[in-house]
């Protein structure tokens, strides 16, 4: 069965959680991990896998003109993003909050542990999809999954419900439930038959004889 094809231009998201002590107080940043190669995240149907090999992450936006966002709404900027990096297959950044009246309502509440949710958006830039008994190219990663070979980062939010932190990287519920609403619609489709229409009694025959024996009855009744 062929795999989808993924637009360059689609956007997705990852979540996670941070710890209050990696709060800095005097400067109001948060030193925070946003993305791994952990390949319990489901995309599609398989699990997808962000690679974190030289040259595979583009970083440039988030150290150009990388900004802090609420929930990933582009009118509600927290703060900066600034040093993201990669280090260990990891995603790390520095995350600085504003003194704006907003921006001061959300950092609160990240000290107060109200907010611990942060969700990056990223989209792809060169992916595969490995079979069930394929390997990648530099043979880290093995199949079935679907392997993210370059991607770009474009933003990172405080997320108020962040989408799954089981495992601190998550999926959105979306992509969590496509599995199962799939099952479920290919199930019923197949147990859907067309049933014939119902056998119509044909209308009785009528003889030329029997017609005028009845016309005449109603002629008596009269």
């Amino acid at each position: 069965m062929p795999k989808r094809q993924i637009s360059n231009d689609q956007k997705f998201y990852r979540d996670l959680q941070f710890e209050r002590a990696s709060v800095n107080e005097e400067n109001r940043s948060v030193d925070v991990s946003f993305s791994s190669e952990t390949d319990t995240v489901m995309r599609y149907g398989e699990p997808e896998i962000l690679d974190h090999s030289a040259g595979c992450v583009d970083l440039t936006r988030l150290n150009s003109m990388g900004v802090l966002l609420f929930n990933h709404c582009c009118d509600d900027v927290l703060g900066k993003v600034t040093n993201a990096r990669i280090e260990n297959s990891r995603g790390l950044a520095t995350i600085t909050f504003d003194r704006d009246d907003d921006s001061e309502k959300i950092y609160q509440k990240v000290l107060s542990g109200t907010l611990r949710g942060i969700s990056v958006g990223y989209s792809y830039l060169d992916y595969s999809w490995l079979g069930s008994n394929e390997t990648s190219a530099d043979g880290r990663f093995k199949g079935p999954c679907l392997l993210v070979k370059r991607w770009q980062a474009n933003e990172i939010s405080i997320a108020s419900v962040p989408a799954d932190v089981t495992i601190g990287i998550g999926r959105s519920a979306t992509d969590s439930l496509r599995p199962l609403i799939e099952g479920i619609v290919q199930e019923s489709i197949a147990r859907m038959t067309v049933k014939p229409p119902a056998d119509i009694p044909k209308p009785e025959k009528r003889s030329l004889e029997t017609y005028q024996r009845k016309l005449k009855l109603a002629e008596k009744a009269i």
